[in-house]
């Protein structure tokens, strides 16, 4: 409904305009009868009026006339200034239901959008569209301002005042200033009650009118940044919990530079933002061995600022994180872009410190477990073989053999009277007798075959690749060997002699089972000591026992 004052007022203008516009006809038309009536009085020859009426007609008349123009003007200016006034709201309205409609549009892609650098790109878009000619995202973090590194097609970047940027920072207020001929706006990103940065906008119009716009613009960019960052950051963590649970399980399988756990790993090096992580074990005699190296893409953003720790190659700078505390097991090397050190100390250190204490555990059980592995498996007095560690191998080069070429030979080597030194030197010389022999077969094996202790005074000696003639040539020099060492009673110096008995076996190209093959040799074994000890014997499928007196053949 139309308000009363305006109809008025409109009534008013037109009036005014009808008057302004007729009261010049009416003067003149007066001055022609004022004219006309002096004109035929002074004919009829009557007397003339006083020239003060006249004069005071005519300006009665000018004055009515300037008032009239004088209504006529300012009804016209009303209404003119009215006009306008309309015009002004409605383009107010026009631009404010855009403004609405643009916020309403960018709340729902943001709601959609699921990085940072994904929101950052749509507010961008808009702001651009919106006649913003430059963008700088500043973010608040570890008391300090950093520029964040997420840039948009759209928009440009610049650099900026950073005591204005401070100023709003303390103060949480927007802030407008003139520069090179353009205006630059300073808002405050609060999210809940927090300040998480600041953006600063570049416009050549004022912006002043627009504040409120920008001021919600700001509004939903902080929250939707925080929402965005709290979801990246919950779901990196449970990311690098899964990771660390993966090389947990896997590093305790001798499995350290396995595809898992190096998958693993490099998702460890990813979530916290590690360029590159390498591992080094220091093996038990000192020597350092790298086990992997992950590297991943240096070009992610990353919202991390700092300080140098030692250099490394590549412009890197790198961290040496021990596997274990006091113990020189080894160590995890981190290597990290120059202007992330501060806040990965910060965030990344922690988890690459529990990767490297799962590292060093693992390291530490596989070396016990090896230990515990090669007491079960050898004899303690002699270091050999024993035959819980031996049949394995045994059963391995069977099982080989009878697929390959077929060679593979065994020699069981019992040490003659061995009862009898004992019981008459006593068990250190019998011991020192064990050793003597032990000793024999490292100077006279090769380092692919294999010596047992199979128990008591019974050796058995493994040798893969050989044929029977080649293993009758090595049992001869261990015979030769064991009579020409030198073994004394340490009390009278009296010289003890030594032999032993040797019994062979070689499979000739057809399948055995480890039973069968070594009740051959077994019974070659027994056949040299019936026949007197001291001497080989071997057995042959094609030929029966063959028995030799352990002289050397030519």
């Amino acid at each position: 409904m139309p308000r009363k004052g305006g109809t008025v007022r409109r009534y008013f203008t037109q009036i005014s305009t009808y008057a302004a516009f007729g009261a010049v006809p009416l003067i003149v038309l007066l001055g022609w009868i004022l004219l006309w009536q002096e004109n035929w009085n002074a004919l009829r020859g009557m007397p003339k009026q006083p020239a003060g009426n006249l004069t005071t007609s005519f300006i009665l008349l000018s004055l009515l006339s300037i008032l009239v123009v004088a209504a006529w003007a300012i009804g016209n200016a009303v209404r003119t200034r009215q006009d306008n006034e309309l015009k002004d709201k409605a383009r107010r309205l026009r631009e404010t239901v855009q403004q609405l409609s643009r916020l309403h549009e960018m709340g729902q892609r943001i709601t959609r959008a699921r990085t940072p650098e994904a929101i950052f790109h749509i507010v961008t878009q808009m702001l651009g569209a919106s006649g913003v000619s430059a963008i700088n995202l500043q973010l608040w973090f570890d008391g300090d301002i950093h520029s964040a590194k997420m840039f948009a097609e759209e928009t440009r970047t610049f650099e900026l005042n950073k005591e204005r940027v401070l100023m709003v920072v303390r103060g949480r207020d927007p802030l407008i200033e003139e520069s090179d001929g353009e205006f630059v706006v300073y808002l405050p990103l609060i999210s809940y009650g927090g300040l998480i940065g600041v953006l600063v906008l570049r416009t050549e119009e004022n912006p002043e009118s627009d504040i409120p716009f920008l001021k919600s613009v700001a509004d939903q960019l902080a929250i939707a940044i925080s929402t965005a960052y709290s979801q990246e950051e919950s779901t990196n963590q449970a990311q690098l919990t899964r990771a660390l649970l993966t090389v947990s399980e896997n590093a305790q399988k001798d499995e350290i530079g396995g595809e898992i756990v190096e998958q693993a790993v490099a998702k460890l090096v990813k979530g916290t933002g590690t360029a590159r992580a390498t591992l080094y074990e220091r093996s038990e005699a000192g020597d350092l061995h790298r086990r992997f190296t992950i590297s991943r893409d240096l070009t992610r953003w990353r919202r991390l600022a700092g300080t140098p720790l030692d250099q490394a190659q590549d412009g890197l700078w790198y961290i040496d994180i021990q596997l274990q505390k006091g113990t020189d097991v080894g160590f995890l090397r981190c290597e990290v872009e120059p202007d992330v050190q501060d806040a990965w100390l910060k965030h990344g250190l922690p988890t690459m410190q529990s990767a490297a204490r799962i590292f060093g555990m693992a390291i530490q059980n596989q070396r016990l477990h090896r230990e515990l592995v090669k007491q079960a498996s050898t004899d303690p007095h002699t270091g050999l073989w024993n035959r819980y560690g031996f049949e394995p191998q045994l059963a391995q080069q069977v099982k080989e053999s009878s697929r390959y070429d077929g060679k593979l030979s065994i020699l069981i080597v019992d040490l003659d009277g061995f009862k009898d030194v004992n019981d008459r030197y006593g068990h250190l010389v019998g011991d020192q007798a064990l050793l003597l022999i032990r000793d024999v077969f490292l100077r006279t094996l090769r380092s692919g075959d294999i010596p047992c202790r199979w128990g008591g005074d019974e050796f058995i000696l493994a040798l893969p690749r050989t044929d029977k003639e080649q293993a009758l040539r090595v049992a001869e020099r261990l015979i030769t060997q064991v009579r020409q060492a030198d073994l004394r009673d340490e009390e009278s110096g009296e010289r003890i002699a030594l032999s032993v008995s040797i019994g062979g076996a070689s499979l000739v190209g057809m399948p055995y089972s480890l039973d069968q093959f070594l009740r051959r040799a077994d019974r070659a074994l027994y056949a040299a000591k019936e026949q007197g000890r001291d001497r080989i014997a071997w057995d042959d499928e094609t030929l029966g026992l063959l028995h030799l007196d352990g002289e050397l053949r030519g």
